[in-house]
This record gives C-alpha cells, structure tokens and sequence, in this order.
C-alpha cells in the first residue's frame, strides 16, 4: 500500500457509535434498493466473510 493509502484508512473513524450509524445507513439504503428495484417487502440477508491466500477479507452478501 502507499503511504497516502494507510493515511487515509489511519483517518477512518471505527468507533462504536460511528460503525452503528454507518451500518443503520447501509441497511435503510439496501431496503429503499431492494423496495425500489425488485418491489419487495420482505427479504432476507446472508452475510459470509473469508480470507484468501494473500490474507485479504471478502464479505459475501446474498439477498
């Protein structure tokens, strides 16, 4: 990684009350998708993470 890389993920605020909002926002804006796109009201989320080879993390999300 390049230097102005690990500045900017060094600069990503992780505390709780950020990563709780953050994930509020994620989850209403994936139901406007999913109610706008496919017209559906009920749905069901899969969420599956796994490392590689290389160590890098993969999140996996079937809906």
């Amino acid at each position: 990684m390049g230097a102005m890389t690990v500045i900017a993920i060094t600069d990503v605020q992780l505390g709780a009350n950020t990563v709780a909002k953050r994930v509020l926002a994620l989850s209403e804006d994936v139901c406007e998708q999913l109610d706008r796109d496919l017209c559906c009201q009920w749905f069901s989320i899969k969420c599956d993470e796994s490392v590689d080879s290389s160590d890098t993390a993969k999140l996996a999300v079937f809906v």
